[in-house]
């Protein structure tokens, strides 16, 4: 069972066995900040470009090579190993803003 990046939201069947779910999903793994990253990842894709989110979709979720997905795309394979590359910086560095606002958040709450 997978996640694909572009689901906003999942909900695993109950009888799941926990080494079937993502890790961020495994009892014990849902700390405020997880939870944050989580939600700023949903965020994050929505800023990224439709080429950005399909890159990264077709590399990741249907597991295309780079070489099928320059195919797909009708461009070169560096093209298409830096567009996914750069998509993914993107999102990484949105994720880790929401993060430390978040943290400053709580630090302005518990002071």
């Amino acid at each position: 069972m997978s996640v694909s990046i572009c689901e906003l939201e999942y909900t695993p069947d109950p009888n799941t066995p926990q080494w079937m779910l993502p890790r961020h999903m495994r009892r014990g793994d849902n700390s405020c900040e997880e939870a944050c990253r989580r939600q700023a990842l949903r965020v994050a894709v929505s800023f990224l470009s439709v080429k950005q989110r399909q890159a990264v979709h077709m590399r990741y979720d249907l597991g295309l090579s780079y070489r099928e997905l320059s195919a797909r795309l009708g461009i070169s394979r560096s093209a298409a190993e830096k567009r996914v590359k750069r998509s993914l910086e993107s999102l990484e560095t949105m994720i880790d803003l929401c993060v430390l606002v978040q943290r400053e958040l709580v630090k302005a709450e518990n002071a």
